[in-house]
């Protein structure tokens, strides 16, 4: 094979080879940073998507709307190449190709110079998500979510649009609508993309803006101190720890209304789930306007240095500066930092983490090693939030019913809980991972006899790399298919070490365990006998490890005794009871 490549000039030792590899790797990580972006506005007929798309648009500069049916009407209106294929097409009963659609979205990307778009209609049909990954940045999805009157009102207004003998066929075009938007958008609520907003009736302008602060509010993560070169270092590293951007560093103004809404703005546009802010909100004042209208914060990291350290780096940085202006200006910062400390002391002290310079090793002439030093200490609280969700791999996957259960209606608290769904089967599969992680699954592949059979050390870089890689990083994730199939095998993982591992990397806050009676589990597995028997044994394993090794507060143990009812409604069900387990842990 080398000396075949090399014949053709692309072999892994020629130049050209070297420069095709190199190339490969360059685009691997540009891609992801310049494909346009899309913000996708879902909807079913009549919910208002088309008041909420301008909305998504205005929260972000140079960004404009895309009515996908529009743009195909508008080719066809035109008489265009395109636009005459797609009459001929759609007179023959057949749909446009969802590649199309595409060339029209680019086209328009071109046009307007803009790298991100708010889009209607787009995907139609679940499998051509997959595709519009490939050639655009999905950031956010917004779905309008009506109730049963909603839903009611938007069918009649769909169906009175023809005449009465047209209604019959009019409904069961709105019933396929409602089937396909469902499988949209529960496919990115596994990933942990979807933003609802439930309406009761068609929503006004306002009550949308109401919806979509709180829906598309990040998190955030405060770097405070009054080092103006290690504070600023911890919060870029923390930064690109939470796959954040870059960090914020505008200050918050004195409590003043406009600074803070203007922040909201900001936060609500930048399409992350977390965002890192060094040294903005660094008064007293500013920190209860924070308070008020943000809530509570996930962490405050306080970089504390002693006085003489932050009196030396700042003569530094202002060596003609006079000495009485040095000292007032050290007093006057110091003085509302202590302030800012006080609030956040008294309203969130759970929330605050303070790191004192002096506990890091790192000598006084190397602050950015003395960063880094803080960060690694500060790293321990940015541990990702997790629940297992273990059920019995059937012909009736329970598992995926449940998740997708929390995912579509999950509520930790008053408010609904964006998780994230890590499913193992696909995690350990090749294909969709960094090209250090694929090599390393390539070269495990040769020694190992199951994908989920790997080294410690692999098993847990690819949680990792789907951690930091997720919509949220600091979760909430849902992580299925756990302990692996090959749990109890010779070269397997133990269920015992897996849990280990997983709790290593997260913050596990929660176990759910569906089990199947011995008179259900058969009704739900068409295998023989032998295998039902092996399946039985590794449930029981399953519990009697997960009861040894966890408090009985952490275990949700939900049994499956009777499926008359439908297994959806069962897996509504354990959904329920597992939120209410959830709720009494608060």
């Amino acid at each position: 094979a080398e000396v075949e490549s090399k014949g053709k000039k692309k072999g892994p030792s020629t130049p050209e080879g070297l420069e095709e590899l190199l190339v490969e790797a360059i685009w691997e990580k540009v891609c992801p940073k310049v494909r346009p972006g899309l913000t996708l506005c879902l909807g079913m007929p009549f919910s208002g998507t088309d008041v909420l798309a301008p909305m998504l648009a205005n929260m972000s500069p140079n960004t404009y709307t895309v009515d996908c049916n529009a743009l195909l009407d508008k080719e066809m209106e035109r008489r265009t190449d395109l636009g005459l294929y797609l009459s001929n097409m759609l007179a023959q009963g057949k749909l446009p190709p969802l590649s199309f659609t595409l060339e029209l979205i680019k086209d328009v990307v071109n046009l307007t110079g803009s790298d991100s778009l708010v889009v209607e209609n787009c995907p139609l049909y679940v499998d051509q998500i997959e595709a519009l990954s490939r050639e655009f940045r999905i950031d956010r999805v917004c779905h309008i979510e009506g109730d049963g009157k909603a839903m009611s009102s938007w069918r009649r207004k769909f169906l009175a649009q023809v005449p009465p003998e047209q209604q019959e066929a009019q409904a069961k075009l709105f019933r396929e609508h409602e089937r396909r938007l469902t499988e949209i958008v529960g496919h990115f609520s596994r990933l942990g993309k979807a933003d609802k907003l439930v309406v009761s009736e068609t929503p006004t302008e306002g009550i949308l803006a109401e919806l979509l602060t709180k829906a598309t509010m990040p998190q955030f993560v405060l770097v405070t101190g009054l080092s103006t070169v290690i504070t600023p270092k911890v919060a870029e590293l923390v930064a690109a720890h939470l796959n954040a951007g870059a960090a914020w560093s505008a200050p918050v103004a004195e409590g003043g209304e406009a600074a803070i809404a203007s922040l909201k703005k900001q936060a609500e546009s930048s399409s992350l789930p977390v965002v890192v802010m060094e040294r903005c909100v660094s008064s007293e004042e500013a920190a209860l306007a924070f308070l008020s209208s943000l809530g509570t914060p996930q962490l405050v990291v306080n970089v504390s240095c002693s006085p003489e350290a932050v009196e030396e780096e700042f003569k530094a940085a202002h060596d003609d500066m006079d000495e009485e202006v040095v000292a007032a200006t050290l007093q006057s910062e110091r003085t509302a930092y202590e302030g800012a400390l006080k609030v956040f002391k008294e309203k969130c002290p759970s929330a605050l983490l303070t790191i004192q310079r002096d506990s890091v090793k790192a000598p006084p002439e190397e602050p950015l090693k003395a960063a880094e030093q803080i960060f690694e200490m500060a790293k321990t609280k940015f541990v990702p939030k997790a629940y297992v969700v273990i059920a019995p791999s059937t012909d009736v996957d329970f598992g995926k019913m449940v998740t997708s259960a929390l995912c579509t209606t999950g509520k930790l608290g008053s408010k609904p809980t964006k998780f994230t769904v890590l499913d193992t089967v696909e995690l350990f599969q090749q294909g969709k991972h960094s090209s250090a992680i694929e090599d390393a699954l390539h070269k495990a592949s040769f020694s190992t006899t199951a994908p989920d059979c790997l080294p410690s050390d692999l098993w847990m870089q690819v949680f990792q790399e789907a951690f930091a890689t997720s919509a949220n990083p600091m979760g909430p994730f849902l992580i299925t298919n756990i302990p692996t199939a090959s749990a109890l095998s010779a070269v397997g993982t133990s269920i015992r070490d897996q849990f280990n591992m997983l709790g290593s990397l997260t913050s596990l806050d929660g176990i759910l365990h569906v089990r199947l009676t011995d008179e259900v589990l058969p009704q739900c597995s068409s295998e023989e006998a032998e295998a039902l028997k092996t399946r039985k044994a590794f449930q029981s394993h399953v519990q009697d490890q997960i009861s040894k090794q966890y408090s009985k507060d952490l275990i949700c143990d939900f049994v499956v005794d009777d499926l008359s009812v439908g297994a959806p409604a069962v897996a509504s069900k354990a959904c329920a009871t597992f939120l209410a387990f959830l709720g009494k842990m608060e």
